[in-house]
């Protein structure tokens, strides 16, 4: 017959008591020092984009930018819309129209004063809208933040026209 002193079965029962509390993250890991101490900020969704979110600029200044915008953009893409036999059309009231072509469509550019946004019609993506942030000076969209100049250049190559604007 096999005895098992006190002493030892006392042993036995301290480890298994040990193992259970370290399966059951009782004490703490490094990992968890490690989250404590660092200083890097943690990363988080951005909520979509609205105008009122946005930071704010005067109706007159808005306007001003929004123009002088999709006037650059406008000029941005004559050379490459005429290499594809296209034209712009920019009636200097903050509505460009960029016709890619025969056959391939046009992009559409306006801007909505009530929204506070650039509305672009595209031949490929569609209605997007687009709202301004004059600390980076940009227009994102109101979903998912992509830059106006991005997908114009991108859905232009798409219908299948040649060179680059120069963006």
């Amino acid at each position: 017959m096999l005895r098992v002193s006190s002493v030892c079965m006392k042993r036995v029962m301290i480890s298994v008591v040990r193992s259970t509390a370290v399966r059951h993250q009782s004490v703490p890991s490094l990992g968890d020092e490690l989250m404590k101490t660092s200083t890097r900020p943690r990363r988080r969704r951005n909520k979509a984009l609205t105008p009122a979110a946005a930071p704010q600029l005067s109706d007159d200044e808005w306007k001003t930018v929004a123009i002088k915008y999709v006037s650059d953009i406008g000029a941005a893409f004559a050379e490459a819309s005429a290499m594809n036999k296209g034209s712009i059309e920019n009636d200097g009231q903050g509505n460009v129209s960029i016709f890619l072509g025969e056959g391939r469509g046009y992009f559409s550019m306006s801007l909505n004063a009530t929204s506070r946004t650039i509305d672009l019609i595209s031949p490929f993506s569609g209605i997007l809208q687009y709202v301004h942030y004059p600390d980076t000076n940009s227009w994102l969209h109101t979903k998912d933040h992509h830059d106006i100049k991005g997908l114009l250049v991108r859905d232009f190559l798409r219908v299948g026209c040649v060179g680059l604007p120069k963006i």
